[in-house]
């Protein structure tokens, strides 16, 4: 079975799961889809879309900021386009390639010798996005506590699953950001060494005796152990000679290998620790990005609002759709159907139904999945257009076909 059918599978699979899911919200409602879309007010959903447009535009500017502080330069209508492409990614991608995959080949076609560098500015971006709607979940938790005390044991659960992950991920990113207050000394020192010199001399063209060279002038290595890997180096700069050379030892064979690994990963580390170094000298700016990730998920909050206005649901104050759709949105993160579609729908009809909604507010989740579906469709216009103008990297194109 080739790769590109297993992908279609896949992906038909979880389509199918999400549209279950789906329908089971949907029949709970108790509500003719029929009669909902001729009484629904459209200039509430024409507001969704408005504040979803608003919020690709913030989201897409936050990117090009953290790709900014790694020097990486693209132009505002660059970097919507390429997250309007990653929605589009999002859901209808085949052979895994989802929206940040897209985005990493993207920039490490334009880029230079900062490859690794952009490419960590899409997963500080991710972390950034999700710590925003951490604080966001946060900030509305004290207006509904009183009735979350009282709430049923599975409201409670998917809550705490929130607080708890918000700790964890904010504890995790604090750990990283004072990493000078709790890193022995003698890390800090090799770390220090290490950094500045990554970039002398492009990695690519030197040659593994000078690669083996920057490690050992940067470990300094005592004498003995500094012949010993010169004789390693001698033994990888022959290795493609002497791979099924009998003569030479297994362990010996082995030991090329591993140093030539050890001088990748090297590379490796000290680029991304660079990389980090740089957002941690530029704390303003993060705080700005977490910010605006905060305004982001706000502005989804009140679009999904602006959907229950739309088909008339009574009962649900606005500070429960504050929390309600930053837990949604936490779960339907684990990637069981496209962009979340049913997941998300399940968890925003079982909050709302908590928050005392009428039995219409079962119509919210599945107006927003709608728009989601809509909102991808416009993502894949743009990744048309690019892909007619020769915008998308070959890369991403032969891994599409491949798989």
């Amino acid at each position: 079975m080739s790769k590109r059918l297993l992908a279609v599978i896949r992906l038909i699979f979880s389509l199918a799961v999400a549209a279950w899911a789906i329908n089971w919200v949907v029949s709970q409602a108790g509500a003719n889809l029929g009669d909902a879309f001729k009484t629904c007010r459209w200039g509430w959903i024409a507001g969704t879309i408005f504040l979803t447009t608003v919020g690709t535009a913030v989201s897409s500017y936050r990117w090009s900021c953290l790709l900014a502080l790694q020097q990486v330069v693209i132009t505002q209508w660059d970097a919507f386009r390429l997250t309007m492409i990653g929605v589009f990614f999002n859901l209808f991608g085949l052979g895994g390639v989802g929206g940040d995959v897209f985005k990493m080949y993207y920039v490490r076609s334009h880029a230079g010798n900062r490859k690794e560098e952009a490419m960590l500015s899409i997963v500080v971006d991710r972390v950034l996005g999700l710590l925003g709607l951490f604080v966001v979940a946060l900030a509305a938790l004290p207006f509904v506590w009183d009735e979350l005390r009282v709430a049923p044991h599975s409201i409670q659960s998917m809550a705490g699953f929130v607080v708890l992950i918000s700790v964890v991920g904010g504890g995790g990113v604090t750990l990283v950001l004072s990493r000078d207050l709790w890193l022995p000394a003698s890390s800090k020192e090799w770390l220090r060494k290490i950094v500045p010199t990554v970039d002398e001399v492009p990695w690519d063209e030197l040659s593994t005796l000078q690669q083996q060279c920057w490690i050992e002038d940067c470990c300094h290595l005592p004498e003995e152990s500094a012949h010993r890997w010169n004789q390693l180096t001698r033994f990888a700069q022959r290795d493609r000679l002497i791979k099924y050379d009998e003569t030479l030892g297994f362990g010996r064979r082995v030991r090329c290998k591993w140093v030539n690994l050890v001088a990748k990963v090297s590379h490796l580390v000290a680029k991304l620790v660079r990389s980090l170094d740089l957002y941690r000298a530029q704390l303003p700016q993060l705080f700005k990005a977490l910010a605006l990730s905060a305004v982001v998920h706000s502005l989804a909050t009140l679009g999904v609002f602006c959907v229950g206005q739309a088909f008339q649901v009574q009962g649900v104050a606005l500070r429960f759709y504050f929390l309600a759709v930053q837990v949604a949105n936490t779960i339907s993160a684990v990637p069981i159907t496209p962009s979340g579609l049913g997941s998300r729908d399940m968890v925003l009809s079982a909050f709302f139904r908590w928050a005392g909604g009428d039995a219409r507010c079962g119509l919210i989740p599945f107006g927003l999945s709608c728009i989601i579906v809509l909102w991808s469709l416009v993502g894949g216009i743009f990744f048309v257009m690019a892909k007619r103008s020769g915008e998308v990297p070959p890369e991403l194109d032969e891994k599409e076909s491949e798989s």
